[in-house]
């Protein structure tokens, strides 16, 4: 059937329009048959080609730590807490790994970026912890540490667990008080190549900063009286984790510009740029299931050859359809569409 399907898209050499309904899901609710409608070159009109990403010249995707060994609050696990940015995280072209095994059980050069969440940081750190966490930055290593609000007393606790790694670091506490209201959102950003693309972000029960002069203090509330975002150097420390969470019903993810600014921050501290690379085609499609269209819905793209993170995402429209621009036409993809919940 390729070979049938190839030979005849060689013969129609002129730019056409390709279009077949995707009507099937498998148990994951992904779609089985995508629908497809290019305006490129009808020898590669049968295969999505996209690629957003510049080729790596010196460095590769870094494997990024979650770690998680101090115990969690609320029960919440890494897997489905993340779930979206462990997802972004990979379409960055990075690996992912979260692990409950201490700190000293890693040999820390093999990692790249290393996260610590208040709500992973029931236990204290220990000062052996501490120092090995200092001397990973010291390699060139980079830390995204993520705090919470001080609604509970289990929060207190961890924001001060996890204070002794933010002060050595980088002279930043964590969670001095409650920011109000509970969804802020807050523009007062500095000039850094992390707001990028970014007007404005979002914090969904979040907790300020004390920002030392060693950091600095890149962003604030309106009002310019409580510290959000320090930085030092490679160690991120942002005053709340909720708003790159899915665990809490997947509410908070993805509000403002907050997408853009993970995608500006893991550039920062990987060191790998995320800037597309233009391509003059574009390649689109639309998606039905049973008769109807799907709204909503995921679409992603995987390069063909190996296993590979997807590449690109994007939502179907009200009619069902996606569209890719800036495409390749020499690389070849596949798309897998995900049905709406």
């Amino acid at each position: 059937m390729y070979k049938i399907k190839q030979l005849f898209l060689v013969i129609l050499s002129f730019t056409f329009c390709y279009q077949a309904a995707a009507s099937n899901l498998d148990s994951g609710g992904n779609v089985i048959t995508a629908v497809r409608l290019a305006s490129q070159p009808s020898h590669v009109a049968a295969y999505n080609v996209y690629k957003p990403v510049k080729p790596l010249e010196s460095k590769e995707g870094v494997t990024v730590l979650l770690d998680y060994s101090k115990g969690a609050l609320f029960n919440l696990v890494p897997a489905t807490y993340f779930a979206d940015l462990i997802e972004l995280v990979t379409e960055l072209g990075h690996t992912f790994e979260s692990s409950n095994q201490g700190i000293l059980n890693h040999n820390l050069n093999n990692y790249g970026v290393i996260i610590f969440d208040t709500v992973f940081s029931s236990k204290d750190y220990s000062d052996q912890e501490i120092s090995a966490i200092e001397t990973f930055v010291a390699n060139g290593g980079a830390v995204l540490i993520l705090g919470e609000a001080r609604g509970c007393a289990d929060c207190i606790e961890a924001n001060a667990n996890l204070s002794k790694i933010s002060e050595a670091l980088a002279g930043i506490t964590l969670g001095v008080n409650t920011l109000t209201p509970t969804d802020l959102y807050f523009s007062a950003l500095a000039p850094h190549e992390l707001f990028d693309g970014v007007s404005q972000l979002y914090f969904r029960y979040g907790g300020a900063l004390n920002v030392s002069g060693v950091a600095f203090e890149i962003a604030t509330t309106n009002d310019r009286v409580n510290s959000l975002i320090g930085l030092k150097d490679k160690v991120a420390v942002l005053g709340d984790s909720s708003f790159v969470s899915s665990g809490w019903s997947n509410q908070y993810w993805g509000k403002a510009d907050s997408i853009t600014f993970l995608e500006n921050l893991f550039s920062y501290l990987t060191g790998v740029e995320n800037q597309p690379e233009v391509f003059g085609g574009s390649v689109s499609g639309c998606a039905m299931h049973n008769g109807e269209p799907l709204v909503n819905a995921k679409v992603r793209l995987f390069i063909v050859k190996g296993k590979r993170p997807p590449i690109a995402t994007e939502r179907t429209d009200e009619y069902g359809c996606y569209e890719f621009t800036e495409v390749d036409p020499d690389v070849r993809y596949r798309t897998v569409i995900k049905s709406p919940k």
